[in-house]
């Protein structure tokens, strides 16, 4: 898992596709993204608890102020 903050804007790959989402809680129990294609709100923990075939890579793209 990367280090992320309140307001970095995260980008997820996977395979031939990646998505960009915003940081909107970051703590040592939970990371909360809001994805920006759909405004969808999720754990970003959820994209490691699959088997190695699911696993895509973070990165962060742009930390906040």
């Amino acid at each position: 898992m990367i280090d992320t903050k309140v307001g970095d804007l995260v980008r997820w790959t996977y395979r031939s596709k990646s998505y960009v989402a915003l940081v909107i809680r970051s703590d040592v129990l939970l990371t909360m993204l809001c994805w920006l294609h759909d405004g969808f709100t999720e754990s970003m923990d959820n994209y490691d608890a699959h088997g190695e075939e699911y696993k895509g890579k973070w990165e962060v793209v742009s930390e906040s102020r």
